[in-house]
């Protein structure tokens, strides 16, 4: 339906005239890597962090209890790793990658998305700060993946609004798939749960990049550029 013919101009982000040239064009060339490069970010220090702890297992504990110390009911002594170097950084990254989606958004309802993304970068940091044993953390986690797969769903629904039936059909069956398994599987431990929710995020920020890569914005000074 939007389809666009080789050599046709694309479409300007609502969001593109209302920051600065130089912000935007940093922005719409980097920052849409940032969600990529921030689901590889966490699993190499969540893996540093199981290496590192004899006590843990993937299929009788959860993430979380990286980030609790004895003093909170926990068994890790360096839980600031798991916290201040994984949690706080990572949710950091999802806020900026969310920005960049934003300036790269065709409609209201894409714009949407990438701000319930930014909400759930910000639960993923207070993850880190909430950590496990403290009386927030299971809401700030259980945050976390709600605003993720409803920033899927809308972002899903923006695409289909753009005509993009693929990716929009795409992400609309992946949510719902990965909401269907993790429901119904009879998953061993928390932590088996939270690797297929955050690989099932990963595979997301992956379909976005191609899908933002596919249809770039226009970045130029003007309806006239080019």
């Amino acid at each position: 339906m939007s389809e666009r013919t080789p050599g046709s101009r694309p479409e300007r982000s609502p969001l593109l005239t209302r920051l600065p040239r130089g912000l935007r064009e940093t922005f719409t060339r980097y920052g849409i890597y940032l969600g990529v490069f921030a689901g590889i970010y966490v699993w190499v220090v969540i893996v540093c962090c199981a290496l590192t702890s004899p006590w843990w297992g993937f299929t009788q504990s959860s993430f979380s209890a990286f980030g609790s110390s004895p003093g909170f009911g926990g068994k890790d002594s360096q839980p600031w790793i798991y916290n201040d170097v994984a949690m706080v950084p990572t949710g950091a990254m999802l806020m900026l990658y969310s920005v960049a989606l934003g300036i790269c958004s065709k409609n209201k309802v894409q714009i949407l998305g990438s701000a319930i993304f930014f909400v759930a970068g910000i639960f993923l940091a207070l993850v880190g700060i909430f950590h496990g044993g403290t009386p927030w953390h299971d809401s700030v986690s259980a945050g976390f993946f709600a605003m993720a797969l409803f920033a899927v769903i809308t972002w899903g629904l923006g695409l289909l609004l753009e005509g993009r039936r693929g990716f929009g059909l795409g992400m609309l069956v992946t949510a719902a798939i990965a909401v269907v398994i993790a429901a119904e599987v009879n998953w061993p431990s928390v932590a088996t749960v939270e690797a297929f929710g955050v690989a099932a995020i990963d595979l997301w920020l992956v379909l976005m990049l191609f899908a933002v890569k596919r249809h770039p914005v226009e970045i130029g000074a003007g309806p006239s550029a080019g």
